[in-house]
């Protein structure tokens, strides 16, 4: 048996709701992985297909295929089954401070880092969430 023990500022953090957005960004992490992923093998495949054509040197920075992911990519939903609009419209309003507070942590973490991606959302955040 495992017991985790928990205190109330803990609890304010477990999300129980449904997020596209979240979903958009750990399914994007998997497909910028390297490591084996035998279940989703086939869908795969198939996302690296259709993301061929993309410039991802920004997405490959922002979500290292293990460990810490920035907070502010994946608000908690404020409702329990938010639409993908409205959470793309959350993420585009995050105050620049919550986006620069998490890029500390990022640096720690970050495979083959993109100076122009760090500069960018250290020193420019509206610009960066704009992007």
């Amino acid at each position: 048996m495992t017991a985790l023990r928990l205190q109330a500022e803990d609890l304010t953090r477990i999300r129980f709701g449904f997020s596209p957005l979240a979903e958009l960004v750990t399914g994007l992490r998997l497909a910028l992985s390297d490591a084996p992923h035998p279940l989703h093998k086939p869908w795969l495949r198939s996302t690296h297909e259709a993301l061929a054509g993309f410039d991802l040197e920004t997405w490959r920075t922002l979500l290292p295929s293990r460990g810490y992911l920035p907070d502010f990519l994946t608000p908690p939903p404020v409702d329990g089954v938010p639409s993908f609009a409205a959470e793309l419209h959350r993420l585009a309003a995050t105050p620049p401070e919550r986006v620069r507070g998490d890029m500390p942590s990022l640096r720690i973490v970050a495979v083959n880092p993109s100076a122009t991606t760090f500069d960018l959302f250290e020193h420019h955040p509206r610009e960066a969430l704009d992007r």
